[in-house]
C-alpha cells in the first residue's frame, strides 16, 4: 500500500498506469488511496519531532 501511495501521490502515476502494473483496476486504486487518506485523517498526529510531521520523512522511509 506504500508502494501505491507513493507512485500515486509523490510520483504523479496515474491510478489507470497504477492498476495495470499491480493487476488491478483504477477504481480499486482510487478507493485504496482514499480510504487510507480517511483512516488517517482519524487518527491525531503522535510525532514528538516536528520534522516527522507533515512530509517531513523521507521518501520512500518503509525500505531502507
Amino acid at each position: 500500500m506504500l508502494n501505491i501511495l507513493d507512485l500515486h501521490e509523490r510520483q504523479g502515476i496515474d491510478a489507470t498506469t497504477l492498476g495495470g502494473r499491480f493487476g488491478t483496476t483504477k477504481s480499486a486504486i482510487l478507493g485504496l488511496t482514499h480510504r487510507i487518506r480517511t483512516a488517517s485523517d482519524k487518527i491525531p498526529c503522535k510525532c514528538r519531532k516536528k520534522a516527522n510531521k507533515d512530509g517531513g520523512m523521507k521518501p520512500r522511509w518503509w525500505q531502507r
